[in-house]
């Protein structure tokens, strides 16, 4: 059960004893032949074929974990027993598709346990992956009811849903969280928090050409550094702190730890470039000299250093840095450069002049930051939406502060009968899993579960299943 627990694999490339790399389960078995009789004699009989039967095969492991497995979601019906007890529950699920392109569907339960003993407590308890052979929003809520159904639990004591913002998850009009609402009205959603603010913070950086080229950047710098020893050798003699970060499709907070090697660092950065400049030279690399060089002139120009300092400063809600301080650093001049002022021609004698022209830093701000904070502001309003509904019905009982609050102001009678209106039963097919990623999941993610199994009773279930009938 060490290799469940740790999530650790089984098999290696070789499945025979006492040869290198066959896997953890038959090295554990072969580190306790060094010390327990009974195995060591097992292994002896194995090595000088007195057994046909080793039981130590790949198949014997696979029906073990079945086994276990099975007394491990037998056990998961005192957790469902834990859940009507509780009566009301939370569903959080999320659905990847895994090794053999099949998509599992991974819900957990999450309840508010009550004891005299022990008071008030919160728990999450995983209660199967489920294969979604539709991934609509109809074909995953029907899969999530009909586990529901199987595992004898009533939707309608469901309080609330927790997806990530995935179309068919959080869609409006057809997604599961709308499904589920349309069946009850009480089993509000909250999208996952992270993923949220990952898409607004990806949102913004894409708000206008110049922060995609800004991004873009950030890039090309690690890139060039990244794709030989010598230079990334070259980067950490002058980079000391924080260290250049590649950028991800999906996880936008890495674009946080980007820009902050940026910010910090970049007079030091550009020392590094002008060294690798240098050691390019010398090794008549002309593509490395030409990058480096272009990259160099980019990072030292005004523009991109108000850039560093408004994304960092404004989209990450960090401390504050100065971006003149950067500048007198990197002995940048302050300045913007010329805009081309465009003419517009006349189509018609009787037209006026056009008199009116922008300037480098209002051009900046009209096509840069107004779009930024325009983009962030507006996504965040919009996905994070869902929280309105929870802050009117629950908002009052966040802290005892504005418990206090909330009285002080006589808004407690309003809070306490709209909570009650909302919620108004308040008072003033199997579950065996075959699959062997699905049944090591379930030994790994209930590991207090499993360790109050009796293991002989799972040895004998082992025994049981392995028995042969008599000849006569």
């Amino acid at each position: 059960m060490l290799n469940a627990d740790h999530s650790l694999a089984f098999c290696g490339h070789s499945d025979k004893l006492f040869e290198s790399g066959n896997g953890n389960f038959l090295g554990q078995v072969q580190l306790m032949a060094q010390f327990d009789p009974v195995m060591r004699e097992h292994l002896r009989r194995i090595q000088t074929k007195e057994l046909s039967d080793t039981y130590l095969s790949k198949h014997i492991q696979n029906e073990l974990i079945s086994i276990v497995a099975k007394c491990t979601t037998d056990a998961i019906v005192e957790i469902v027993e834990r859940v009507k007890t509780a009566k009301y529950y939370a569903v959080i699920m999320d659905y990847t598709p895994d090794l053999s392109h099949n998509e599992q569907l991974s819900v957990v339960l999450r309840i508010v346990n009550c004891e005299l003993s022990k008071g008030v407590s919160i728990h999450e308890h995983f209660v199967g992956f489920l294969q979604a052979l539709d991934t609509t929003g109809k074909g995953l809520c029907e899969t999530f009811l009909g586990h529901l159904e199987t595992l004898g639990l009533d939707l309608y004591n469901c309080r609330g849903q927790s997806y990530d913002n995935g179309s068919n998850m959080q869609g409006k009009k057809q997604g599961v969280q709308k499904r589920v609402l349309e069946l009850n009205p009480k089993a509000l959603c909250v999208p996952c928090g992270r993923h949220t603010l990952n898409l607004v913070v990806g949102d913004a950086a894409k708000s206008s050409v110049m922060s995609i080229s800004f991004f873009g950047l950030l890039q090309r710098l690690y890139t060039l550094f990244s794709s030989s020893v010598h230079r990334w050798t070259i980067l950490k003699e002058h980079v000391k702190n924080f260290t250049l970060k590649a950028l991800s499709a999906i996880r936008w907070e890495c674009r946080v730890e980007a820009v902050k090697a940026i910010c910090y660092q970049l007079p030091e950065i550009v020392k590094a470039l002008t060294a690798l400049k240098e050691y390019a030279t010398e090794k008549r690399d002309a593509d490395v000299v030409s990058t480096a060089e272009s990259i160099c002139q980019e990072l030292q120009r005004w523009p991109f250093v108000v850039s560093t300092i408004v994304r960092y400063n404004v989209l990450f809600q960090i401390n504050k840095v100065n971006a003149r301080e950067i500048a007198d650093k990197l002995e940048v001049e302050m300045s913007w450069p010329e805009v081309r002022q465009r003419r517009k021609t006349k189509q018609f004698e009787y037209e006026g002049t056009e008199h009116t022209q922008s300037t480098a830093e209002e051009l900046f701000k009209r096509e840069v930051f107004l779009p930024l904070i325009d983009t962030a502001l507006v996504t965040v309003e919009d996905r994070f939406s869902n929280m309105e509904i929870f802050y009117k019905l629950y908002g009052f009982l966040y802290s005892t502060e504005i418990m206090r609050s909330t009285e002080n102001e006589g808004k407690l009678d309003e809070c306490c009968p709209r909570l009650e209106q909302k919620l108004d039963d308040i008072d003033a097919e199997d579950l065996k899993l075959e699959d062997r990623l699905s049944a090591l999941a379930v030994i790994s993610i209930e590991q207090e579960v499993r360790k109050s199994l009796d293991m002989e009773s799972v040895i004998a279930r082992f025994a049981e299943a392995k028995a042969r009938k008599a000849r006569f």
